[in-house]
């Protein structure tokens, strides 16, 4: 007969598990037989393993939510922290653990991540654009590659954010031509910063487009130009200072040149800023011009082309003036498209609404001045003695929808730099597929805020379709 074990030489975390293998309802003659001891020993580890666990179970749980890691909500978590939080992949990573207490792998996390780039890539080339009339466009680059950006103003929906080697006219006419080809963009204007390739390209695909230049690029240059003036100006104002200040502490023999000298900076002062106050007179009357609502197209355009000749009688020996001048006069025409284009829909609406085109045509003079003027008001009077009340309040709602529809800058696009720069380090460039996942995000994400109205608590996707389209990690399968 084998000798029984002496329980004492059975240790602490021995005991435990033979006495939860008993609770387990595994049989105590053999538990017995196979650790070598009786079975009222493994009784009594049955019996102090039971008391324990009946001691903590017993316990009233708190109401704290448990979090089921699922595979899907993981997938979430991934792309939210990825896309919504702008975390790297080892940042995600590190969330998991710290939050969650999840270890997962960075290939795991990568190998999701372009999953949904796949997914994301299908979306995007199911869309339908044949909506868009009118597109926005822009070379954005990152890492110093270009990326092929085209985008409905109205919507803010991306309908081309495309990496690509160059940004020719080739280039251009492939990526616009593919959208045409297989999800209906049929442009009817296309508004540029003046690019010579983007310009080019989107002619090849589209002939008879309207091409609407951005103002805000030409009036950014123009005051590029004007600061270069000011500074000399103050630089000048400060010589003249200086000048004044020898003079006052000139020993006798010294004074007639000093004073020379003080005589030349206020001359130089004088000039610099007379100079500075013609061009800045000048370039604001360019603004104006630029503004919805005054004169009419040829009457713009032609006070355009003549602040122009002003501007180039002057000699302010400005490289930069002289380069916005030169491109402004280029380009004065498409320049003021918007100002054409504006004045061909209020005489429509005229004609649809059977309404006197005088009261359309005093609406647009009045759009120049704010509600405070005397001049708004003027013209306000004027209005109301060419019709009815009621008429002109409804008019006016349509008029100024129209107002509210016009473009005149490719600045919206200009946004889409901003949106990208926080992904950079995730990759070390933006070229290719998440580039896809990115354009999905930014056109299925809904804005939490906007300064329009209509735009809060929708996607870009949503205003596009008119539909209610959901989350968009819903929309992705997640």
């Amino acid at each position: 007969m084998t000798n029984k074990v002496l329980v004492n030489s059975i240790n602490s975390n021995e005991r435990i598990i033979l006495g939860c293998r008993a609770i387990c309802g595994e049989s105590v003659k053999e538990i017995a037989y196979e650790a070598n001891t009786n079975r009222q020993f493994i009784y009594d580890q049955k019996s102090k393993v039971d008391g324990v666990l009946q001691q903590n179970f017993n316990k009233k749980e708190s109401n704290i939510p448990v979090i089921l890691m699922s595979e899907k909500l993981i997938n979430r978590i991934i792309l939210s922290s990825v896309l919504d939080c702008k975390g790297s992949v080892r940042d995600v990573k590190e969330h998991l653990h710290n939050v969650f207490n999840f270890d997962i792998s960075v290939g795991k996390i990568s190998s999701i991540i372009t999953e949904a780039v796949v997914k994301a890539k299908e979306f995007n080339q199911k869309i339908v654009f044949d909506t868009i009339k009118i597109g926005v466009h822009d070379e954005i680059f990152q890492a110093g590659d270009p990326v092929l950006v085209g985008m409905d103003p109205y919507s803010t929906y991306i309908y081309l954010m495309e990496a690509s080697k160059k940004r020719d006219a080739i280039s251009w006419c492939m990526a616009i031509y593919d959208k045409f080809l297989n999800q209906g963009l049929n442009l009817d204007t296309s508004v540029t910063d003046g690019g010579l390739g983007m310009k080019k390209g989107i002619k090849e695909v589209y002939p008879e487009i309207k091409e609407q230049a951005d103002i805000f690029h030409a009036e950014i240059k123009l005051t590029l130009g004007l600061v270069i003036l000011e500074r000399k100006a103050y630089s000048s104002i400060n010589e003249e200072y200086e000048n004044q200040a020898k003079l006052k502490r000139a020993s006798a023999k010294k004074k007639d040149n000093a004073l020379l000298n003080y005589d030349n900076a206020v001359k130089k002062s004088i000039a610099t800023v007379t100079l500075y106050d013609r061009v800045n007179i000048l370039i604001g009357w360019i603004k104006e011009v630029f503004s919805v609502g005054g004169y009419s197209y040829e009457d713009k355009l032609n006070l355009l082309n003549y602040l122009i000749d002003e501007i180039n009688t002057i000699p302010h020996g400005n490289k930069q003036l002289e380069e916005s001048i030169k491109s402004l006069s280029l380009n004065n025409e498409n320049l003021l498209l918007f100002v054409k284009v504006a004045q061909e829909q209020l005489e429509l609406l005229a004609k649809d609404e059977d309404v006197n085109g005088i009261i359309l045509d005093l609406m647009w003079k009045q759009k120049l001045y704010c509600e405070t003027s005397r001049s708004y008001w003027k013209f306000e009077n004027e209005i109301l003695e060419n019709g009815e009340y009621q008429q002109i309040k409804d008019i006016r709602n349509k008029f100024e929808l129209i107002m509210k529809k016009l473009v005149r800058a490719s600045s919206i696009v200009e946004c889409i730099n901003s949106l990208i720069r926080p992904y950079l380090f995730l990759r070390r460039t933006l070229k290719g597929k998440f580039l896809d996942l990115l354009q999905f995000y930014f056109n299925t994400r809904k804005y939490m805020e906007s300064r329009v109205p209509e735009r809060k608590g929708k996607s870009p996707l949503e205003l596009l379709t008119g539909k209610e389209q959901g989350l968009w990690l819903d929309i992705l399968g997640y």
